[in-house]
């Protein structure tokens, strides 16, 4: 009999450790849980504040940009550049090669490259298109009416020079919110509809 009570009391002592021990396992195993879900908080909201420092980052960049070229738009150097451009586009006619072989190639292309450049900047994702839509659509559509004669003479050894100032314009002109559609780079037409706006723009800057 006492044998048996032993084995029973050994039985019971063994059934109570192992009780005793899945209990710890599930506590230890909770404990674990929180400790896991503590971090993987931690770890979203790492993710989140290093995307709001990226945000933060790229907004930064492009207003850069952005303040870059406008800068150089409204420069001095720019604006007198403009000035005998619209003065010629708009009395006598687009700007051709004859017309540019009486001027100072240097200068008067760097309306054109302005605007190549500003569609790189919006191809490679550091300017946001609407913004640059925002600033310069009116002043795309205008110039490249301006300048198309001429690149496209420039295009028979160059097919490919100032595609992005074309697209530029193109996608400023179908995006155009201003409530005044064209179908057409007609220069009476682009004259009419943009030079009283972009004068009346340059004045307020200059203002």
């Amino acid at each position: 009999m006492r044998v048996l009570e032993l084995i029973a009391n050994i039985a019971q002592i063994i059934s109570v450790l192992l009780a005793g021990g899945i209990l710890l396992a599930i506590y230890l195993a909770r404990e674990q849980l929180k400790v896991s879900q503590e971090q993987l908080h931690q770890g979203q909201s790492q993710i989140e504040k290093s995307q709001e420092q990226l945000a933060e980052a790229i907004h930064s960049r492009e207003a850069k940009y952005l303040a870059d070229k406008l800068s150089l738009w409204h420069s001095g150097r720019m604006q007198g550049i403009q000035r005998v451009v619209r003065n010629q586009f708009t009395h006598k006619g687009s700007i051709d090669s004859a017309w540019m072989a009486g001027h100072d190639k240097e200068d008067f292309t760097s309306i054109p490259d302005f605007f190549n450049d500003l569609a790189a900047l919006i191809e490679l994702g550091a300017v946001h298109e609407e913004r640059v839509f925002e600033f310069f659509g009116p002043f795309a559509v205008y110039y490249w009416a301006a300048y198309a004669t001429y690149v496209i003479e420039l295009r028979t050894k160059a097919p490919y020079l100032y595609v992005g100032f074309e697209e530029l314009a193109n996608r400023s002109l179908r995006d155009d919110n201003r409530g005044k559609p064209f179908v057409a780079f007609n220069r009476i037409e682009v004259v009419r509809q943009l030079t009283p706006e972009s004068e009346e723009c340059e004045r307020g800057r200059e203002g």
